[in-house]
């Protein structure tokens, strides 16, 4: 027997968003990297995102491929920055 895992596809549109929460929700989820310069040095920020936890991929500019478990994390996400979003169950191998 095969073991089928759960997992949600997950489509979002950010098109009615202002700009600075567009960028603010994509930090989020695929977080950002940041320079700063203090006393002639220069230091570099990583800030990881949801993406790169496992059981959440990108598969393509909006979708993401979210296992069971996660999934109400990215909802509650795209709901807090009132993005539009679609949610598909899915059984994978």
């Amino acid at each position: 027997s095969h073991n089928l895992s759960h997992k949600f596809m997950v489509r979002y549109d950010l098109s009615h968003l202002s700009q600075t929460e567009k960028v603010k929700l994509s930090r989020a989820l695929y977080g950002s990297t940041s320079k700063s310069t203090a006393n002639n040095k220069t230091y570099t920020t990583i800030t990881k995102g949801m993406i790169n936890e496992p059981g959440i991929d990108k598969i393509s500019k909006s979708v993401l491929i979210v296992d069971r478990n996660k999934a109400a994390k990215i909802i509650e996400l795209l709901k807090n920055f009132k993005a539009e979003f679609k949610q598909m169950p899915l059984w994978t191998y």
